[in-house]
């Protein structure tokens, strides 16, 4: 609001060592981060402190928004049930009260499901801003071909990728070019220079603590390999597996990373609501 890149913004590092951070995210006492979240939740936190004063506030109206989506989905009482679940989500105030942003990305995933079943022909543009919420939605890409009739041309295909990653690109392009270095060192580059976490919660943080070894860093990317070539498989074409392959995928991922905390747990409980809601 005063002008300023969100990515060339710097603050010190609180926490006085480098645990936490490691020497790529830290220079002189001040982190090398402006900010690590890309373009759209950025934009999206900004409407809650505009109007309420707090970013929080996005953050509560996309759990109630995600939670009425889960309810239109099917008229039965198990899309009811399922948005129940998720409202009484025992870690639901504690995710808002330290904003993480995945309550927006749940949103977003959710619309995608919503407009998948209800409203196809918006179902490209809650796909673009599902990609542009987060980083890791790109990995989860490839599910996309669950919200695809069995039948569907190439062609079909083919141009609704096309139609979501333009969207993508246009809400991303307006913060991304005004320092396209600085965004790609903040929302991109710097992930990869991430240290272990021993408080994770992950089996990664388990072995570490167990046998004092590190686990392979790379073992996260091969459960998301095994769960690709089981989701193609095995899974049946539908929006409703669309969301049950995104949770899969998540839940493995995070469960043998380096970093996992309560946010992607939050995400991932959400989107098993969303998938029984749509069955």
């Amino acid at each position: 609001l005063h002008g300023q890149n969100p990515y060339e913004l710097t603050e010190p590092n609180i926490y006085g060592n480098m645990d936490n951070y490691g020497p790529a995210w830290v220079k002189d006492g001040k982190m090398t981060l402006g900010n690590p979240y890309p373009p759209l939740s950025i934009l999206l936190s900004l409407t809650g402190y505009i109007t309420a004063g707090d970013i929080r506030y996005a953050h509560l109206l996309a759990i109630l928004l995600a939670a009425v989506l889960m309810i239109w989905l099917n008229p039965a009482r198990e899309s009811l049930l399922a948005a129940y679940i998720f409202l009484f989500t025992p870690r639901l105030f504690f995710v808002i009260e330290q904003s993480w942003s995945e309550p927006l990305v749940l949103l977003l995933s959710v619309a995608v499901v919503y407009c998948a079943i209800r409203r196809p022909k918006l179902t490209f543009l809650a796909l673009g801003l599902m990609l542009a919420i987060k980083q890791y939605m790109l990995f989860l890409l490839p599910f996309t071909l669950l919200l695809f009739p069995s039948g569907t041309s190439l062609r079909e295909r083919l141009r609704l990728w096309a139609q979501a990653v333009g969207v993508a690109f246009i809400v991303t392009a307006p913060l991304a070019f005004w320092n396209f270095s600085a965004f790609l060192w903040n929302v991109g580059l710097a992930q990869f220079y991430q240290v272990f976490r021993a408080n994770s919660l992950s089996y990664a943080a388990l072995y570490s603590a167990v046998s004092g070894a590190a686990a392979w860093q790379f073992l996260p990317f091969l459960m998301l390999a095994l769960v690709y070539l089981f989701v193609w498989r095995f899974a049946r074409p539908s929006p409703s597996s669309f969301a049950a392959a995104l949770a899969t995928a998540l839940v493995l991922f995070v469960a043998f990373s380096q970093q996992a905390f309560c946010n992607y747990y939050f995400l991932i409980i959400g989107l098993l609501c969303c998938a029984l809601a749509a069955c």
